[in-house]
């Protein structure tokens, strides 16, 4: 009996805690000339705090990479995408400043990003 009911008890804690995370799974679009290192930095721990640029996504073609994350249920996320320096900060068309990234962790699922440009490559983008 006390076997079932400290079995019982793990279960139901174990769907609380898992209801209080979810999985996200962030797809990034990049421009062509994009090397084969992509990274994200931001407010999570896992994003590096803003200080450093430790996550690395994955390669899924030539022009998307990939990560998942595994947030806290509400948590607000800011991010920018980077070649894995403030240097090469992502950059609008015109290699302008962009706003972070933001999402608000609701549900579990799927999310895309664009990067138009990477700084310091003014010199290798077509529409500059």
């Amino acid at each position: 009996m006390f076997y079932l009911l400290t079995l019982a008890l793990f279960f139901v804690g174990y769907l609380f805690i898992r209801a209080e995370f979810v999985s996200l799974t962030l797809m990034v679009e990049v421009p062509d000339y994009t090397p084969d290192r992509v990274y994200l930095i931001g407010n999570l721990a896992s994003l590096g705090k803003w200080k450093r640029f430790q996550k690395k996504l994955e390669k899924v073609d030539e022009r998307t990479y990939k990560t998942q994350l595994r947030v806290p249920r509400n948590q607000e996320i800011n991010f920018k995408v980077s070649l894995g320096d403030w240097r090469s900060i992502q950059k609008n068309k015109r290699f302008g400043e962009v706003s972070n990234n933001t999402l608000l962790a609701e549900k579990s699922g799927i999310h895309h990003f664009t990067v138009e440009n990477f700084g310091g490559f003014e010199c290798e983008s077509e529409s500059h």
